[in-house]
């Protein structure tokens, strides 16, 4: 993720772009049903998400990923998915629903598969979930169900970035059943998936699960801003409808004041962020701050550049920005393949000098974007073209889909709905049961905000990994909403590799006293000239002080010594 993923390709009213000369062609003639500058800001957004992530391995102002935050950016996606589907199919009685779901497929599905055999034959560690193959993580990504149920770790594996095509997945599944709905009861779609979206942030702690992935992450909560964005679509249309009333003065002013709504919004939205996400309340309140109070903005935007009169609507329709937004979604898949491989050879790119590693990077990036664009999106665009059409004909002849059919669906739904869900709670159940206990006396590694203690950190050498096992205590009754830094450094404290993740079972609230586990993986080869190994416990608005013998970062993070032997199990000093 993206269709709001920028997998949408050209935002057109049907299927017919077969090319990127065609849809630049296409786009730059000016017909009312295309909309360019929305397909340029397809491109601003995941221009956002890559430099947020690029901070990981080259260096990048912490400042500027500050005023343009990658969720804010994929949040847009999302609202645009919904925009960009409601406005090129505000009915499917031309092509059904089987049509219209394998056209959707054939958009996001052949790029992604590629990208992902790609990242796995050069990255084979983007295979490991804490350290270990997990082979339901592996069958989810390569299904892009990964998103589809909460479990965490599994949100984000393989091709990161790409849990938000997931997502998407996900809403084009219900877009025909929300699009019919919508012509039936009109308001109340929105309204609907409001309510739904909130009751399920508020009963996330009732489960075994990493509460702000999942907020974040989960279609459930994320078709609030899908729908938002078909509403959107909906007020463009009767706005377009009057376009000759819509002066470029008027659309240029409306389009002033979207941004800066949209700019304020950003500058202020950390403040909503709650101490701790102990409550429903404060799930919903996180929920509002990192997404909900981004809906409104971001829908007035959609509206004011899709009328494509006012002065900067018209500077994005530019052939030069609508090419970067055809290649977007293939830059969103690829950059990660790229931040990878970076990370894996991070002691020779470090010799680089930094500005030069930006320029190559960002080259590299576009022309293989370019590439994938050009060998499997284009000629999948094509073959989903010729299909909508046919299909078109067969449903004009035939009818609307069968009830039989329609029953078949419904029990594969289910059948795949409940497989699925006992699988989960197995999964969740077995894994709980492994990893958390009543505490014991013991002996005390670090305190960390005097929140948590670390209480033994186990080294393991296995074949070309290191695997670490980190005994946690909860000092108090807290939810687990911190992520944990573990960075290999060396003698300056340089970080030569890292394995940030999330707590385990993130957001749930753990008793006093209780104990969990945490396991992960470092390659071996990454721990070329490290000594040290760093653990740290952050979240976006502080890291915790660390109470032990040997701390750096003004005593924000643990330093323990590793050993200069081969890596047998044992605690560490």
């Amino acid at each position: 993720m993206l269709g709001p993923t920028p997998g949408n390709g050209g935002i057109v009213q049907n299927d017919r772009d077969c090319s990127i000369p065609a849809l630049i062609a296409d786009a730059y003639s000016g017909e009312r049903t295309r909309l360019p500058a929305l397909t340029s800001l397809r491109f601003v957004a995941a221009a956002v998400v890559v430099i947020n992530h690029l901070r990981a391995v080259l260096p990048v102002s912490p400042s500027l990923c500050s005023a343009f935050p990658a969720d804010a950016a994929v949040g847009f996606f999302f609202v645009l998915s919904g925009f960009v589907l409601a406005h090129a199919y505000p009915t499917l009685e031309g092509i059904g629903v089987k049509a219209f779901l394998l056209a959707r497929l054939g958009r996001v599905y052949p790029a992604y598969f590629a990208t992902s055999i790609l990242l796995v034959a050069i990255v084979p560690s983007a295979l490991l979930v804490r350290g270990q193959v997990d082979l339901l993580a592996v069958v989810s990504n390569l299904l892009l169900l990964q998103t589809w149920w909460p479990r965490e770790g599994r949100f984000v594996s393989l091709n990161a970035p790409s849990w938000s095509v997931s997502t998407e997945l996900a809403f084009y599944v219900a877009f025909p059943w929300l699009i019919r709905k919508w012509a039936r009861v009109g308001i109340w779609v929105p309204l609907i998936a409001i309510v739904l979206g909130l009751t399920v942030i508020a009963c996330v702690h009732v489960l075994a699960v990493d509460a702000q992935g999942f907020i974040y992450e989960h279609p459930l909560v994320r078709v609030i801003e899908f729908v938002c964005g078909m509403g959107a679509a909906r007020i463009w249309r009767s706005v377009s409808g009057r376009r000759g009333s819509v002066s470029p003065l008027i659309a240029t002013v409306a389009e002033v004041v979207a941004v800066g709504l949209l700019g304020g919004v950003l500058s202020f939205r950390a403040e909503l962020l709650p101490s701790s996400v102990d409550s429903p309340s404060a799930l919903i309140l996180t929920w509002w701050a990192r997404t909900g109070v981004l809906i409104a903005p971001f829908c007035l935007l959609l509206v004011s550049f899709g009328i494509n009169t006012g002065l900067f609507a018209k500077a994005l329709s530019a052939r030069l920005f609508v090419f970067m937004g055809e290649i977007s979604y293939a830059v969103y898949l690829i950059h990660d393949v790229i931040n990878r491989i970076i990370a894996d050879h991070a002691p020779a790119f470090s010799r680089v000098p930094p500005v030069v590693g930006v320029v190559v990077y960002a080259v590299v990036l576009l022309a293989l974007a370019y590439i994938v664009t050009i060998a499997i999106e284009l000629p999948v665009r094509r073959l989903a073209a010729r299909r909508l059409r046919k299909a078109s004909q067969r449903h004009a002849a035939s009818g609307s889909v069968t009830k039989t059919w329609k029953r078949v669906l419904v029990a594969a739904a289910m059948t795949v709905t409940s497989v699925a869900g006992v699988w989960v709670a197995f999964d969740v159940g077995l894994d709980l049961r492994s990893r958390v206990g009543n505490s014991e006396p013991g002996p005390r590694l670090a305190v960390f905000g005097e929140r948590f203690e670390l209480r033994r950190v186990v080294l393991a050498r296995d074949g070309e990994w290191l695997r670490l096992e980190l005994e946690w205590r909860s000092l108090s009754k807290q939810p687990l909403s911190y992520r944990v830094g573990v960075h290999a450094v060396d003698t300056r404290g340089l970080i030569l590799a890292q394995a940030d993740h999330k707590q385990a079972f993130g957001g749930t609230v753990f008793e006093a006293e209780t104990i969990w586990l945490d396991r992960l993986a470092i390659p071996i080869m990454d721990l070329d000239n490290a000594s040290r190994l760093g653990i740290c416990l952050y979240d976006l608005h502080t890291m915790l002080a660390v109470t032990a013998s040997e701390t750096d970062w003004d005593g924000h993070r643990l330093l323990i010594h590793l050993p200069g032997s081969a890596f047998s199990p044992q605690p560490a000093p």
